[in-house]
């Protein structure tokens, strides 16, 4: 893109003066509140032909049973699921032009602050991490992502439908939390675009390791050795 270089980060002397970001990253859980950030569905507001269907994914999910979901056959939840799931760690990668976000489960986002525009949607194909465009306004990674697979799950066994839309504001809150503030807009399953925040906390000295979850593969009981969920992934 034109003027690229000059674009924080859009040289190696000018990621070293960026926001220290380096080591592991792992959600932080919200006191009083149980499962991960992203059981979390406060102030969701659902279309009311699909608040049914979400209730009943529900109800499934608090009586521990068994539900059609992509992510209980090994398939990745996609954005912005995968940033605050239960197994979320995550790291930092920079080159000029370009963020990486590394998930241990082996996913990467490329998010570009080389100043590019999105490319033209008919020239874009929807992927799980979705087209990621960043820009820095200060020490905040301000972040808009579109052509995102219409079965991301951004609630485990919910699909968010086609043509959402994510922004991100991310930023440290203090030294070792990070803070990212998401806001959602599925116009296939929500009256109105959902805000939330999530923190993580920072392990300096943690080395991700590899972590394989093969496509199709499903829990077992360790007891009986039967398959625990046996519902077919969605479509």
């Amino acid at each position: 893109a034109e003027n690229a270089a000059s674009l924080p980060g859009g040289t190696w002397e000018s990621i070293a003066k960026l926001p220290d970001w380096a080591g592991a990253w792992q959600p932080l859980r919200v006191p009083g509140e149980a499962g991960a950030p992203t059981t979390r569905t406060t102030g969701i507001k659902f279309r009311r032909e699909v608040q049914a269907k979400f209730d009943a994914v529900r109800k499934i999910d608090e009586a521990g049973g068994d539900k059609s979901s992509r992510n209980l056959h090994c398939v990745t939840r996609g954005l912005p699921g995968d940033m605050g799931s239960a197994e979320t760690m995550m790291e930092f990668g920079y080159t000029p032009g370009e963020i990486m976000i590394v998930q241990v489960e082996g996913s990467v986002r490329h998010i570009y602050t080389d100043g590019r525009p999105h490319p033209n949607v008919e020239d874009l194909i929807d992927t799980f991490q979705g087209d990621s465009i960043g820009h820095w306004e200060g020490d905040t990674l301000v972040v808009d992502t579109i052509a995102i697979d219409a079965g991301n799950e951004f609630i485990s066994g919910f699909a968010q439908g086609a043509n959402s839309h994510v922004t991100e504001r991310m930023h440290l809150t203090a030294p070792d939390v990070l803070t990212i503030e998401t806001i959602i807009d599925a116009p296939e399953v929500l009256s109105e675009p959902y805000h939330f925040t999530t923190r993580y906390g920072r392990h300096r000295d943690w080395q991700m390791v590899e972590f394989d979850c093969a496509q199709n593969n499903a829990d077992l009981d360790t007891q009986t050795g039967k398959q625990i969920f046996a519902s077919p992934p969605p479509n």
